[in-house]
């Protein structure tokens, strides 16, 4: 998928005196836990840093940190932390945490989950290994959310059972973590095993699993696996005349989330509960609905517009019962555009920004910006718990490869700020600080906001 800018690769500016004394950065408390690390011991880098139950005790108002981004106004780069980081963060919004995987693409690794405040270390798991090692098997991982809780999995697959004479079988081994643990060296609460997988993903509310004719569902919170056989799903409420099937997309605290274009329906369903054709806002077409989960409560669907093919109406759908929380009239090609992105929710749940679009879930409304003959498209990123989107607009016309420049919108106004060329758009939004991955340092660094 495509991140737009969630990268700073050239924009790391160095404080000169820190530059010279620390190699651009180093040299703070988050490094010297990361020093402890690497030379074999997994302890914080102060006892007096957490409270007896892995929890973070009040500390000091954040340090400037070393590393200087060009930053948007919204944040204050005078206030915050940094540290070495290996990979793509992965953002624990209702733990108000970051973790670390060290074993993304390896044999083996670990989760280090920092405070995303102060960036101190909370817990750290102990060290894990693929299933198949000797087959240089490379491990996985991803953020589950469910039942307003985080979860942390790592997964990877080989082959096992193999010798001279046997074949062996194909085995996913999954391991799953409460985000909110506490400790070094933590085992995981869960740990699964699949025979024979196919394709691994994941749903949002579960990881999910592709065998030959079904589909698994492993819950992050029990480690309890719920099979689904796409051919026997349930066919939409009101359509007496459908047959059972469809692919199954996710699951939602409603259940799982079907979709089919080939059988008798043409949309999106949960079974038992609700459909897409049920549900479409006014002034859409009901049929033909595609939808992409946000988290396991929210959906992004998107019908054609009646009477204009080119618009189409977008929504932000509850998954429980098919309320329409916000919807916006967006562009005919911004959907398949968006299926190169990723759905963004701020921390707190209100605001939700996908492709072109931006939706406000308590105001009920959004705003899209498409490619038209008098505006330029914007493509969004992160947003924050106050509404703020963070963007890239391209010129009307141009192609793929293009210069893009970063604009801020306000989802409660719909109002655009450009930004500076060359502003640093951040990988995360929570706890009241920005989490800016600077990748070609291997660095996370995180500025306050600035009010």
């Amino acid at each position: 998928m495509t991140r737009f800018g969630s990268r700073v690769r050239e924009l790391a500016l160095c404080v000169a005196v820190a530059g010279l004394l620390s190699g651009c950065g180093g040299g703070d408390d988050a490094d010297g836990e990361e020093t402890k690390r690497k030379s074999g011991s997994d302890s914080r880098s102060s006892a007096a840093d957490s409270a007896p139950d892995g929890k973070q005790k009040e500390s000091a108002p954040p340090r400037r940190p070393a590393t200087q981004l060009k930053a948007a106004p919204v944040y204050d780069t005078g206030a915050g932390w940094e540290r070495r980081w290996h990979g793509d963060p992965l953002v624990l919004p209702r733990t108000d945490a970051v973790a670390e995987f060290s074993g993304q693409d390896a044999p083996q690794g670990r989760f280090t989950v920092v405070d995303a405040a102060t960036g101190k270390v909370r817990w750290i798991s102990r060290s894990l290994s693929s299933v198949a090692p000797a087959d240089d098997s490379e491990m996985d991982s991803a953020v589950l959310t469910t039942g307003g809780k985080d979860y942390l999995a790592a997964w990877s697959s080989g082959r096992t059972g193999e010798d001279v004479v046997r074949r062996g079988e194909q085995v996913l081994a999954v391991d799953l973590f409460d985000a909110d643990a506490s400790g070094d060296s933590v085992p995981p609460a869960h740990h699964v095993e699949i025979k024979n997988p196919r394709r691994v993903w994941h749903g949002t509310g579960a990881l999910m699993v592709e065998l030959k004719d079904e589909v698994v569902a492993i819950d992050p919170a029990t480690g309890k696996k719920t099979t689904y056989d796409p051919e026997k799903l349930k066919p939409p409420r009101g359509c007496a005349d459908c047959s059972p099937g469809g692919t199954v997309e996710a699951i939602t605290t409603a259940g799982p989330v079907a979709r089919t274009y080939i059988n008798d329906y043409d949309g999106f369903w949960v079974p038992g509960k609700w459909a897409s054709a049920d549900i479409a806002p006014s002034g859409a077409v009901p049929e033909g609905a595609r939808t992409q989960p946000v988290s396991d409560k929210l959906l992004i669907a998107q019908w054609e517009r009646k009477g204009d093919k080119e618009e189409t109406v977008w929504a932000v759908v509850n998954a429980a019962d098919g309320k329409v929380r916000a919807s916006a009239r967006c562009g005919r090609y911004g959907w398949q555009a968006a299926k190169k992105t990723t759905p963004r929710l701020s921390a707190n749940g209100r605001f939700v920004s996908y492709g072109t679009a931006v939706f406000d879930v308590e105001k009920g409304d959004g705003h899209c910006f498409p490619d038209t003959d008098k505006s330029k498209e914007v493509m969004f990123d992160q947003v924050t718990d106050k509404g703020q989107a963070f963007g890239y607009t391209k010129a009307a016309g141009q192609g793929l490869i293009t210069e893009r420049k970063p604009v801020l919108i306000d989802i409660t106004s719909g109002k655009a700020e450009p930004l500076a060329e060359g502003t640093a758009v951040p990988e995360a939004d929570l706890a009241g600080m920005g989490l800016f991955l600077v990748e070609r340092e291997d660095r996370l660094v995180a500025y306050r906001h600035a009010d």
